[in-house]
Order: structure tokens, then C-alpha cells, then sequence
């Protein structure tokens, strides 16, 4: 009974203890910071959205980093979209540039309910002029300084700034107002909607004092009745917000408590949470959006500044910032990624010298006819806060980048995308671009058309960034040329990483020639394959498929964007097997032969035709007619007395029913239907009238090219061996038990420093990545590896389990060894057929075998177990998924037009109800390059299968460009405004 008693005694004590005045208080204080955090968490939320729902808007220049105006009550918003308790002001009156205003937390307008603070008060927010989203300041990025200042007392009659510097200046504050001091009237106001809240909006009853009693600051603004209201003038705010402050009888102020023995008196208890520049961008540069905006924004300046360069008119200035105006044609306020280079110019510094410089993009040495430098975020001591901060070049740039350029030096180095912030790339990183020499496209030469002195068919004007594709006045019957001569094809010189796809966006314009051309071809083509000199055939290939005898053809695989308006169609059923060719057409003659002049299987639509194409079979391609007397007219060729094509003859046929291989096969293209479909299709409408060739009007082509991670074990890699221990990056060391050879694939998983985690080729001296899984997209979220090797790692399985967002060498890499798919190994040979046990499993029917000891290395692999015989699973793939958007220049059309230039978004997030008009998904295979050599050997790029093959990976680089043709009738048509954004 005692111990009851006691126990009893303690729970009372515990209960009365906890709620003492100062317990109470500390709770109070809890549940505000609570609230407060929460509010800030949904002010980020809502910056990082801006941009989008102002898209959704039809607002399509913003920049981020604008926050909403507070809630100033019913009679005073004015905001037409939200108009209850808890929305932004809008564009209230008196609203003007550079006006900080205070008022309620507009809660609705966040997405929030209304958060009150421990003492069941709404919450109270102030925003500075600097960052309010009505009246836009310019700049706006994280450098543009906030308009308060944070004060606190420290003992003295004033109280003391905490900032250090201007760009500490909070760019918001969110208050808890705490309870009424002497004066405050919080009784329900008779002009305002209160039903949530309650209370008033007059912020002197909620917000604490001003005036002489605190040093001259307040934590509201001035008005006539001291409504919530605004402040533009140019002096920092001073807002007091550490909580309570108590003002002694000889006027100094302390915080908290008063001195013991004093005699004080509250003179502010407001508490708030302050955001910062540095905090709000800190948290943008974590989303994709901004960083693909970044990006796009560089790629554009540098595309534009080569263009300018080539043509004759570089950079005023050899070694300064950027000089364009905001209104600049090509990469200004107007170009994509829209509204941005207002915001971002005082950041681009431009070393165009001419030609010769020196640039090491992630580490690799380039020659660049000059360089664009983005300076990052600042780095410490760097201040750009005022005019003549920011025309410190130091102020911007570091390191041996700032030397080279206040040097009118010509070596630059560092990382080519704008990333996260992590350990490989730090807040402050420059980031660069070459600008290489010569223009953004180079042309393929028709070595017969630059002999009779007629012109090419593709041609590109730097100055005013315009491909034209045919010549009107040249076709095959005139001059004497074969048709073989006109073709044409313009590249980008270099090849992109083609990472996880791209979005694209150029007009074109069919010049009215008084007949329908043949048309053209917007090619994506893997860039290892195929270099800027490749281009296919005349006449109906259209420069994509085919070999036209004076330049390589395009190696596959490639993927095109087909305009045709040139009808290539014959009644009755092309390509049937088991020939691929129309059988009426056999006794054709053999010219009509040589270039499958018996139709691209196109459909009879009149006005042209769209088309996602990617190529044929990846055999030669049987005539089914006999060399005969007359032999094969080229490019034929005799083959077992049967007349064969090559594989890229038919690459442009719609939906030709070849056999495919059983494994591996290609990707088919598109069947062309006899009537049109509804989109999306992989076959369209040119002309959605379908009466002609639409003329002489702007015609703009939206593409998105999406390639889906890898989330099984089919795309597994080998590697030799295995290690979750620390092991040197040189020599050749004995890793599980295996002695390695120079050019053994190593998979690291245990290294002291995460970001080294990888696979690497083994060598004598110091180890490099291995060039297939040295990017994101060689080492995607999801790969995997089978380990051939190893004591204790010997078949075993491991995976790659990073979230998506990360950097090779820079973030922290995690592999671990994880249960495989398969059920068993067959580490002996077996009979590829029947439901057997192998070791001690016994297999059931789907079952997963991995097999890797069969007589031949060619049959070793992943197969389904069956009761008869096996199903081997292709491996080595990627999924890709294309869509385009085909629309004429209208009024009508005018906000979707918008939406299809605007590339760093997907265009389902712009216009969800926009569908595309074309649309196909494919498999695409790592393409074969020949068996392994001694000890699963292969070239560099490569890696050595499970069946002896070498693969590459497909499309690890992209090379775009268009390709053209005429036949017997000419047609110009013009390209312009091509831009595209890369998703890393």
C-alpha cells in the first residue's frame, strides 16, 4: 500500500510538474517552431513549383525563386483565382516594385491548413520586396539579396544585426506571433473573413512594437492603420524574431530573462523563422526542372556563340561576361529555355579567343574555338551584393579558371552539366562549355553534285541558323547525274550522351515548287556507329536508308522522325515474305529492283505522311529473282545465283514482315494503315486535311526520346571479380583468389571513399573506370552484374541500388550483392532442354537457369526451363519509347506551340490533354561486334558477354541531324530554330 501511495505521490508530482508555467511555455514554444518549420517546408514546396503552375497558366517566362504574396485579408486581396481566407494577396492595392509586405500565412494558396503557433495563434509572414512573385525583381537568382535585416538584443539599448553580409538578408520570415502584449486587440475583425483564423488583420495587434521601446524596428510595416502592408524603402528592414526581448528600466534590451534583480518589461515576443537566398536555392538546384532549365539555357549560348563565331561575328569581347541583350535572337529572353538569361547573364563569361583553346570537360582535353564558363553559386569570400562586386571577375570564378581568364589565358577545365551538389561538385563549381569550331550542323558532301558545279542539298547558314535541305531546278533527269548523286544529310559534328533521351524542337517550311519533293528525315543515330561524313540514298530513302556509293550509309541503330510527301505507295501488298518484295514486282525490270522502286510499303494518304522509322533486317536483303544473264544491277549483288540487297536498303519501309531472328531481333517499324489512325500512331498525317502538301507555312515538330532504366537482371554485365574490401586503384593485384590480368573488368563495392565504387579495367599501372559504365546512362539506377570469378564471389550477383539523382566520382556509390532471378547455375554443361535438376534444384517449368559452361560459349546464358526445349532470354537491351507532335503555325494552336518549344519539360506535364501524334516503343540490343578474345577479352567500349560476344552499348551516344533526298521532282525545304534539351 506504501509503494502504491508513493507511486501515486509521483505521478501527481510528474503532472503538476509538467505543467508549470515554464514546462508550459517550452511546450508552447515547441508546437510554434513545429508549425513554423512546416511553413517554411511549404514556401520551398511552392518555389519549387513556381515555374510549373505558372506554365499551367499560360505564364511561360518565370523564373524560380518568386514566393507568394502574404494573405492580407478578404478586403484587400485580389486575387481572382483564390479568394477565401488563406490566399495570396495577388496584385493588392498599393502593390509596387521592390514592396516588402507583411501579412497572414496564406495557407490555402501553399496547399496547407492554417498553422497556428503554441499558443493558438495563425501564423504571420513576411516577404521582401526583393522576392515577391507580383512585381518581379530582375535578377532573380541566388545571388539577389532579400530586403530585411535579423536583429537581436544583446544587453545594449540597441539591438545588433546577426548577418554578415547582405546576401544573409532573409528573403522571407515566417512569425509565430505568441500571446497579446499591453495594447493588442486580437478581437474578430468586421471587415475580413475569419472563419478559420479568427482575429483580425491588423498587424500591430498581432506583431510587436516598434518605435523607440525597440530600437526603432518592428516587426510590422507602416500604414495609416496599421493594416498588414508594405515597405519599399531602400533600407533593410529590422526584424526582430529570436522570441521574447525585455526592455530594462534604463532602456537596454536582453534577451529571454531580464537580469536578476532588474525590473523589466516584454517588449516583443514574436518568434520567427527566417528563409535565406542560399536556403531557397539550395533547395531549386535539388530539382531536375531547374537544373535541365541550367543546362538548356548553356547548351543554347553555346550552340548560338559557335553559330556566330562560324559566321564571321564573334563575341565583342575575347575574355568578359556575356554581351547579348536580354532581347538577343537567338539565346535572349525570348529563346528556350524562356525568361531565363535576364537572371543568369551576370554569371556567363565568354573566352572565344578565336580558335586554339585549351578545354578539359570532364576530363577530357578538347580544342574549342572558345569557352563558355558558368560561374556557380558563390564560394566563400565571394560577394555580389553590388555593381561593383559583380564587375569583380573573382567575385565569380575560382581557382585556375579565374587565373586563365583575368590572363586572357586559353586553358579552362571542369564539369560539363549542372548537377546536384555533392562531393564531385561543389556549390560553387564553374561549369563549362566548348565552343567548338565550325557551325552547329556540317553538311555531307554528293561529291558528283560539287563536280557539275550545281550545289548540295543540304546547306546551313550559321548566321541566321537555317539548314535548307533540296535545291529547287536539280533533279535526276537534268545535268546528266544518276539519281544516286542527290542526296543530302547535315549532323551535328559532334555526338551527345544520350543519357535517359532528349527532347527536340525545330520548325520546318516546304517552299511551294509547284510539285511535291520527296521530303525529309529527322535522325537520331548512335553516335559510336556513325560519324558526320554518314548519309543514305536518293529518291524515296530519303537520305536515311540505303547506301548511295560515295559516303558511309547510317549504321543502325538510329531512330527517325520521317516527313514524306512523296507517295511511294502501290496497291496491292508490299514486302510479303518470304522475298520482302512485292511479288508482282519480281519480273520487274532491273532498275526498279536496285531501289526498291516498288514502294516504301507508304500509305495512300494524300498531303504526306509522318512516320517513326528505325531500320530493316540486319541480313542482306533477298530479291528473290535470279542473277541471270544480265547479272544484279547495283547495288545488288549476286549471291548463290539470287540477286541480295544490303540491310540498310529497306531501313525506311513501313512495317516490312521480315522474319526476325528469334532472339535479338530489331525493332520493327510502324505498319502504315490504309486510313489513318487516331494519335498516337506510328504512321500520321501530314496534312490533317489530307488534301495536299502543306506550303510555304511553319510547320513545328516536338520530339521526346525516353530510355527506361533497367530494372531486371537481362541486362546484367560480366565482370571477372568482385570486392567489398578497400583495394588500391593500380597494379595487378590478387582480388577473391584470382590473379588479374591487364584488362580484367573489377567491380568495387567496398572502397574507404564511396564515390570509387564502380567497375574498372585492372592494369599495371593506375586503373580507370570502364569507359561502358563510366556516365549515368553506362550505369543507370537498377544495373547489375554476374561475377564470373572469385573464391567467394564466383556467379554470384550484385546491383546498384543509388537513387536516382547522382554523379559518377562524385556521389557515394552503392553496389551490393543481392538474389539473383535464376533459380540455379549450371556450372557444368547440360542439355538445354527438360525440367532436370541441376545443382540440387529441381527445375519447374519458367524457371531461370544461368548457364556458363557450355561446350560452346556462344550457348551460355539465361534461359526458361521447359519441358522441352528451353527459351533463351535475349539480354543486353534498353527500352525506348518515341513521340513526336506535329503541329502547322496557327492562332488557334498558339499555346500548345508554346508548350512544344519549351524543352526542358515533357510535354504530358505542359498539356496532359496534348496528345502526340506519333508514338512507339521499342527494344533496342547492345549491338554485337564479334566473339571475345582469350580471357573474355574485348576493345575498349566494349565488354564480353556471357555467350563470347563483345556488345557495346547502344545508343550511349547520340548523333542528330536531318537527312534528305530528290528524285524526279525538287523541293527546298527550310530548318530553323532546332534546340534540344539532354536528360542526363
Amino acid at each position: 500500500m506504501v509503494f502504491l501511495i508513493l507511486l501515486v505521490m509521483a505521478g501527481l508530482t510528474y503532472v503538476l510538474n509538467s505543467f508549470s508555467p515554464e514546462a508550459l511555455q517550452a511546450r508552447r514554444a515547441q508546437r510554434g517552431d513545429t508549425a513554423l518549420r512546416e511553413a517554411q517546408e511549404a514556401l520551398l514546396g511552392y518555389a519549387l513549383k513556381f515555374r510549373e503552375e505558372q506554365l499551367k497558366d499560360g505564364q511561360n517566362a518565370q523564373a524560380y525563386g518568386y514566393l507568394p504574396l502574404p494573405d492580407l485579408g478578404s478586403s484587400r486581396n485580389n486575387n481572382p483565382g483564390c479568394t477565401q481566407e488563406g490566399c495570396d494577396a495577388a496584385d493588392f492595392a498599393g502593390n509596387g516594385a521592390n514592396l516588402s509586405v507583411i501579412g497572414r500565412l496564406p495557407w490555402r494558396t501553399l496547399g496547407i491548413p492554417p498553422l497556428r503557433d503554441g499558443n493558438g495563434e495563425c501564423l504571420w509572414y513576411a516577404v521582401s520586396g526583393s522576392h515577391q512573385r507580383i512585381h518581379q525583381a530582375t535578377p532573380m537568382n541566388w545571388d539577389t539579396p532579400g530586403h530585411f535585416d535579423i536583429v537581436v538584443a544583446d544587453g545594449t539599448a540597441a539591438l545588433a544585426s546577426v548577418l554578415a553580409s547582405a546576401h544573409e538578408r532573409p528573403v522571407a520570415v515566417v512569425f509565430s506571433p505568441g500571446p497579446a502584449l499591453a495594447g493588442q486587440d486580437r478581437g474578430k475583425s468586421q471587415t475580413d473573413v475569419v472563419d478559420e483564423c479568427g482575429g483580425n488583420y491588423v498587424a500591430s495587434n498581432y506583431l510587436d512594437p516598434g518605435g523607440i521601446v525597440l530600437d526603432g524596428a518592428t516587426n510590422y510595416f507602416s500604414g495609416g492603420t496599421n493594416a498588414a502592408s508594405g515597405d519599399a524603402s531602400a533600407t533593410a528592414k529590422k526584424l526582430s524574431a529570436a522570441g521574447i526581448v525585455q526592455r530594462r528600466d534604463d532602456g537596454t534590451l536582453w534577451a529571454g530573462a531580464c537580469p536578476s534583480g532588474a525590473s523589466c518589461a516584454v517588449a516583443a515576443n514574436d518568434r520567427g523563422l527566417a528563409l535565406g537566398g542560399d536556403a531557397l536555392f539550395g533547395a531549386l538546384r535539388k530539382s531536375a526542372h531547374f537544373r535541365d532549365d541550367i543546362n538548356t539555357l548553356l547548351d543554347r549560348i553555346a550552340t548560338c556563340l559557335r553559330d556566330e563565331i562560324a559566321a564571321g561575328n564573334p563575341p565583342v569581347s575575347s575574355h568578359a561576361k556575356i554581351a547579348g541583350a536580354d532581347s538577343h535572337a537567338c539565346y535572349g529572353q525570348d529563346a528556350v529555355p524562356l525568361g531565363y538569361y535576364p537572371h543568369y547573364k551576370e554569371m556567363i563569361f565568354v573566352a572565344a579567343p578565336g580558335g586554339g583553346l585549351a578545354v578539359t570537360l570532364d576530363g577530357a582535353a578538347q580544342s574549342c574555338a572558345g569557352a563558355l564558363i558558368f560561374a556557380g553559386q558563390r564560394a566563400t569570400g565571394q560577394s555580389r551584393g553590388t555593381a561593383a562586386e559583380k564587375s569583380v571577375t573573382a567575385n565569380y570564378l575560382e581557382g585556375a579558371n579565374l587565373a586563365s581568364f583575368t590572363g586572357s589565358g586559353t586553358s579552362f577545365a571542369g564539369p560539363s552539366l549542372f548537377a546536384r551538389v555533392s562531393t564531385g561538385q561543389t556549390a560553387s563549381q564553374d561549369i563549362l562549355r566548348c565552343i567548338p569550331s565550325g557551325a552547329s550542323l556540317t553538311t555531307v558532301e554528293s561529291t558528283p553534285l560539287t563536280a557539275l558545279g550545281v550545289g548540295q542539298l543540304a546547306s546551313y547558314d550559321a548566321a541566321s541558323r537555317t539548314l535548307s535541305l533540296g535545291q529547287q531546278g536539280v533533279e535526276s533527269s537534268d545535268w546528266g547525274m544518276t539519281p544516286q548523286a542527290l542526296f543530302g544529310c547535315a549532323w551535328q559534328p559532334e555526338a551527345h550522351a544520350a543519357g535517359r533521351g532528349l527532347r527536340a524542337y525545330f520548325k520546318f517550311n516546304i517552299q511551294y515548287t509547284g510539285t511535291a519533293g520527296d521530303g525529309f528525315v529527322f535522325a537520331l543515330a548512335d553516335g559510336d556507329a556513325n560519324g558526320a561524313g554518314a548519309c543514305g540514298a536518293a529518291r524515296q530513302h530519303l537520305g536515311y536508308s540505303g547506301n548511295n556509293g560515295y559516303t558511309t550509309s547510317i549504321a543502325h541503330p538510329k531512330i527517325g522522325i520521317e516527313v514524306d510527301t512523296r507517295r511511294n505507295y502501290r496497291a496491292n501488298a508490299a514486302f510479303t515474305d518470304p522475298t520482302g518484295f512485292d511479288p508482282s514486282y519480281i519480273s520487274a525490270s532491273p532498275s526498279s529492283i536496285s531501289y526498291l522502286n516498288n514502294g516504301r510499303a507508304d500509305p495512300s494518304y494524300t498531303g504526306g505522311h509522318v512516320a517513326i522509322v528505325y531500320w530493316g533486317g540486319e541480313s542482306a536483303i533477298s530479291t528473290g529473282r535470279s542473277c541471270g544473264f544480265f547479272g544484279c544491277t547495283a547495288p545488288q549483288f549476286c549471291s548463290d545465283g539470287v540477286c541480295y540487297l544490303n540491310p540498310e536498303e529497306d531501313d525506311n519501309v513501313h512495317g516490312r514482315s521480315a522474319n526476325p531472328p528469334a532472339t535479338r531481333p530489331p525493332p520493327q517499324n510502324p505498319v502504315a494503315p490504309a486510313a489513318p489512325a487516331a494519335p498516337p500512331a506510328g504512321v500520321y498525317k501530314l496534312d490533317p486535311s489530307l488534301s495536299q502538301v502543306p506550303t510555304n507555312q511553319d510547320i513545328h515538330v516536338r520530339v521526346e526520346l525516353a530510355r527506361e532504366q533497367p530494372d531486371d537482371g537481362y541486362n546484367s554485365r560480366p565482370v571477372r571479380v568482385a570486392t567489398t574490401a578497400n583495394v588500391a586503384l593500380a597494379g595487378l593485384q590478387t582480388i577473391d583468389g584470382v590473379a588479374l590480368a591487364a584488362g580484367d573488368r573489377v567491380l568495387l563495392a567496398g572502397q574507404t571513399n564511396g564515390a570509387e565504387n564502380g567497375v574498372y579495367v585492372a592494369a599495371a599501372g593506375p586503373w580507370a573506370r570502364a569507359v561502358t559504365e563510366n556516365t549515368v546512362i553506362g550505369m543507370p539506377p537498377g544495373s547489375a552484374w554476374i561475377v564470373r570469378e572469385g573464391t567467394a564471389n564466383a556467379w554470384t550477383y550484385w546491383r546498384f541500388s543509388n537513387p536516382e539523382s547522382y554523379s559518377i566520382g562524385g556521389d557515394a556509390i552503392t553496389i551490393v550483392k543481392t538474389a539473383p532471378d535464376w533459380k540455379a547455375v549450371a556450372t557444368a554443361p547440360v542439355v538445354l532442354s527438360g525440367l532436370q535438376e541441376i545443382a540440387g534444384v529441381q527445375l519447374a517449368a519458367g524457371d531461370q537457369v544461368l548457364v556458363i559452361a557450355q561446350a560452346s560459349a556462344a550457348d551460355n546464358g539465361i534461359y526458361l526451363a521447359q519441358a522441352d526445349a528451353w527459351t533463351r532470354i535475349p539480354m543486353y537491351k534498353g527500352s525506348y519509347t518515341t513521340q513526336a507532335w506535329i503541329l502547322k503555325d496557327s492562332a488557334t494552336d498558339a499555346n500548345r506551340i508554346a508548350y512544344m518549344k519549351m524543352t526542358p519539360r515533357p510535354l504530358a506535364e505542359l498539356d496532359a490533354a496534348f496528345t502526340p501524334h506519333l508514338s512507339d516503343g521499342v527494344t533496342i540490343y547492345a549491338p554485337a561486334e564479334g566473339a571475345c578474345a582469350a580471357g573474355w577479352q574485348c576493345p575498349s567500349g566494349q565488354w564480353c558477354g556471357l555467350d563470347n560476344v563483345c556488345y557495346r552499348p547502344g545508343f550511349r551516344t547520340l548523333r542528330l541531324g536531318f537527312t534528305n533526298a530528290q528524285g524526279t521532282t525538287d523541293q527546298v525545304i527550310t530548318v530553323s530554330d532546332f534546340g534540344t534539351t539532354w536528360l542526363p
